[in-house]
């Protein structure tokens, strides 16, 4: 598959004493290209390729959003919004109007709530960039979705700043997805239907003034309505992880930094009979380690981190099953000791 693409974005921003304002419109457009293999298994010969296919398809998708902030009182902001939406491709055509809702309140100095309420239709992006907000009172909008996946995110959270060296919170949210899928067998697209949710509790402590550490207890969930994609292409029917990471890391003024991390994972990963990736559970703990250095004046850093520093041998999906980036991504956990280097440079 290759996609050759274009993207057109302007966007207003006003602000008032009280409120401010974004208004904004895009348009992209992307050609894509499937080529296709069929091939014919044989057991002395191997893979023979017997017919190869090319086709073309046009993805557009016009889209315009509003959106605005309101400070009812001094500690109570409100956001408000839409987006419309024109997603077509092919013999698939989404026209939808998806509200947006959210409001954080800062009820002491030290403690703001939050939530959100949210429709979205994901948008065909190039190179992953828009000017649209990509959040809604502090919870993201867009993901790694199927372009064109129609979702709805329900989030409420609490940041609790216990004193100056102490932070605490959560987050609570829930996604429901309706992502499209091409039935080869009917020529024709079709929604199927997802859910996720994401529960978190963090906790950030600074014990000494060089010295941070930060922990978290996650809980993910996926599940997916049997369809297409869980009979023919190996996704999960359901996903359950929980991880509870515990990192120190230690700062010197001479830009030296150096720090630990330690996760234990717990994985159950079920599939239809009909898939050929296996379905299990597992629970592991690994190491993570990174000693590096930041230039003077923000100029860069360079480090060296070490990934699964005990090498560790466990099972576990990542996401590339929900996720779909234009370029590859990593980890979280690596199930063979890896070493990186890094080195980032402002000018």
């Amino acid at each position: 598959m290759n996609d050759k693409g274009d993207q057109v974005e302007a966007q207003y921003i006003y602000q008032g004493e009280r409120y401010n304002l974004v208004v904004g419109a895009a348009q992209s457009e992307s050609d894509r290209r499937y080529d296709t293999n069929f091939l014919f298994t044989h057991s002395l010969f191997g893979d023979l390729v017997v017919d190869q296919s090319t086709s073309t398809e046009k993805i557009k998708q016009p889209r315009a959003y509003v959106y605005a902030n309101i400070n009812t009182t001094p500690s109570v902001t409100w956001t408000v919004g839409a987006s419309g939406d024109n997603y077509q491709q092919g013999t698939l055509e989404e026209k939808s109007i998806n509200p947006k809702l959210g409001v954080q309140w800062n009820v002491t100095n030290n403690v703001r709530l939050r939530a959100a309420g949210f429709k979205v239709v994901k948008p065909v992006l190039v190179n992953n960039r828009t000017l649209e907000p990509t959040q809604v009172a502090g919870f993201n909008q867009f993901f790694d979705d199927i372009n064109g996946t129609k979702s709805e995110r329900y989030a409420g959270g609490l940041d609790w700043q216990l004193n100056r060296d102490l932070a605490a919170g959560f987050e609570l949210t829930e996604r429901k997805l309706e992502e499209p899928t091409y039935d080869v067998f009917a020529s024709t697209w079709m929604y199927e239907g997802r859910q996720e949710q994401n529960h978190k509790l963090y906790l950030y402590w600074t014990p000494a003034a060089r010295l941070v550490v930060r922990t978290e207890l996650v809980f993910d969930l996926f599940e997916s309505n049997t369809g297409i994609a869980t009979e023919f292409d190996n996704l999960p029917t359901k996903v359950t992880t929980v991880s509870l990471p515990l990192g120190v890391t230690y700062f010197s003024p001479s830009g030296v930094f150096a720090g630990v991390t330690g996760t234990y994972v717990d994985q159950t990963v079920e599939r239809s009979a009909s898939a050929t990736q296996a379905s299990g559970s597992d629970n592991f703990f690994i190491v993570d380690a990174a000693l590096g250095y930041r230039f003077d004046k923000r100029r860069g850093m360079v480090s060296l981190g070490v990934k699964n520093l005990f090498d560790t041998k466990f099972n576990y999906q990542d996401d590339s099953y929900r996720e779909f980036r234009d370029e590859p991504s990593i980890g979280p956990y690596f199930p063979v000791r890896t070493i990186m280097g890094r080195i980032s440079l402002n000018f």
